[in-house]
């Protein structure tokens, strides 16, 4: 903790010598590396590399909350994370000692989303801008196989994520398509077709009774995968309000409600926005502004999935997290309830943007956030950015609890260990660190 406070006078007083130069710029350069080194120390539990360029993701083993004396609750605690690059690899360690398990090849391209079934069995599938998505076997005696290769896409696929029960699994795509597949069998369930752009986003409704995806075409889309209101992989809703692309969609924690997350960049009437739709009648009930950049991540607090309302932490080009409370009622216009922007900075010019954010035409600030993520029981917040830093917060008050550095480029991703006790985080930087939280 001291560490913490004294590098934040440390870096307030180099900002102030700004270019100069002399003994005092000098001993307090040298002061604040000392500093960043300590406070790396303190909290960064491992530094894991082998990436041949930038990791795009980093995710652990769940231990299977759904069936008991699965894979991931057999290992006693041994925390398995898996990492994603931009090399079209998938690294899978043991958190414990750093140790490399298994090095994952086949992708040709990048890849873009890697998600593990939820049940704990040690399924994982990747999708990569190489238009196939892969299904991979943790085994227990130590061993990694490929179960199949997805190849129902003509162009990237965007994401991959499977219903809370691990029973299917979609798949988005520039195609303009999504994809629902059997996780048992690896056989196509569903196409789902009507877009006219290309597809950002799937999430499942928690009963994995239908999916809302969301498009470039300024629409997310709710489809009927149980036949509930129409034929099996029908269209049932079509949610649109303005013009902005619709970049996410998710069902709230109680499935009553979409929220679709939007933007519409440029220098006239630029908008950066949440829409909330009931996922029954597909009507608009509310609509969500606050931010001044683009949404880039979104997180449901875990803890309120049984409570009235859900609460959602947002991140944001902005430099801003801001929470929100996903009500029905009043219907109109709502803002955030809380917000913090303690590390936003400045605006950048366009020439001033890193190379991670550098085709964003909507203005992007200094300290420009990149991901979030609620612990699993809801009490903290992880934000992490452009910066590099990775910072924990009291999701009741937004206090910073903990400010790491370490990465020397910025974080794009963040997950939490099942048990809420490690954090990991994956940069452009070519590596992955796991810290203690």
């Amino acid at each position: 903790g001291d560490f913490v406070g004294a590098r934040a006078s440390l870096e307030r007083a180099v900002g102030l010598l700004g270019g100069e130069e002399g003994d005092l710029a000098k001993r307090a350069l040298e002061d604040l590396a000392t500093a960043r080194a300590a406070v790396e120390q303190e909290f960064c539990k491992l530094a894991l590399g082998g990436h041949g360029g930038a990791v795009t993701q980093a995710s652990f083993l769940p231990e299977g909350p759904v069936l008991k004396g699965t894979l991931g609750s057999r290992m006693g605690g041994r925390r398995i994370l898996a990492t994603a690059g931009m090399d079209g690899a998938v690294r899978i360690f043991a958190t414990a000692t750093g140790e490399l398990l298994h090095q994952l090849k086949g992708h040709t391209a990048p890849i873009t989303s890697i998600a593990w079934c939820p049940d704990g069995e040690g399924v994982l599938v990747s999708a990569s801008e190489d238009g196939t998505a892969r299904v991979w076997r943790l085994e227990e005696e130590g061993s990694c196989r490929l179960l199949k290769t997805i190849s129902g896409h003509e162009a990237s696929v965007t994401r991959v994520c499977f219903d809370k029960f691990g029973a299917a699994f979609a798949t988005t795509s520039e195609d303009r398509t999504a994809c629902v597949w059997d996780s048992e069998t690896g056989l196509l369930a569903h196409r789902l077709e009507g877009h006219s752009g290309g597809v950002n986003w799937a999430a499942f409704h928690p009963t994995g009774r239908s999916v809302c995806t969301a498009s470039d075409d300024a629409t997310a889309r709710v489809w009927d995968l149980a036949g509930d209101a129409t034929e099996p992989g029908r269209c049932v809703h079509t949610l649109e309000w303005g013009d902005g692309r619709a970049t996410s969609a998710e069902y709230t924690p109680d499935g009553r409600f979409v929220v679709m997350v939007t933007k519409k960049s440029g220098a006239v009437n630029p908008f950066y926005r949440m829409l909330l739709f009931s996922s029954v009648s597909g009507r608009i009930c509310r609509w969500l502004d606050g931010h001044q950049g683009a949404i880039t991540c979104l997180s449901w607090d875990p803890s309120r999935a049984d409570s009235e309302w859900a609460t959602a932490a947002t991140s944001s080009l902005d430099g801003t997290l801001k929470v929100w409370e996903a009500r029905a009622e009043p219907t109109g216009g709502g803002t955030y309830s809380l917000e913090t922007d303690e590390a936003r900075g400045r605006a950048l010019k366009q020439w001033e943007k890193p190379a991670r954010v550098q085709g964003e035409i909507e203005a992007v600030w200094e300290g420009a956030l990149l991901c979030v993520a609620y612990s699993p029981d809801g009490g903290r917040l992880c934000a992490a950015g452009l910066d590099g830093r990775v910072r924990i917060f009291d999701s009741e008050t937004l206090e910073c609890l903990q400010d790491c550095c370490g990465h020397a480029g910025p974080v794009t991703s963040v997950a939490w260990s099942g048990d809420g006790q490690e954090l990991a985080s994956a940069s452009d930087d070519g590596t992955a660190r796991v810290w203690v939280a």
